[in-house]
């Protein structure tokens, strides 16, 4: 059998959007399925691959941009900081 192929390499544009302006909000990237939590995201914070605290001056988006492998997954989820 051949070998497998090398993974390519995906840039993933991620657009947080309905955001309030002057609200502390957190993005949550996860890697895997089981990691995302049901509820309590903030609290589960750990479960999380990466983590951005995100504060808008103007604006209700925010974009984020990463390069992932193509056998990689990312779940993404974003929260209000003062959520539990």
């Amino acid at each position: 059998t051949p070998p497998p192929s090398p993974a390519a390499e995906d840039i993933l544009t991620v657009t947080v959007s309905g955001l309030q302006p002057g609200v502390d909000y957190r993005l949550y990237r996860y890697d895997r399925l089981a990691a995302v939590p049901d509820r309590r995201f903030n609290a589960a914070a750990s479960s999380a691959a990466r983590t951005w605290d995100l504060r808008l001056s103007t604006g209700t988006s925010y974009v984020v941009r990463e390069t992932l492998r193509s056998d990689e997954i990312a779940v993404y989820r974003a929260v209000r900081a003062a959520a539990p």
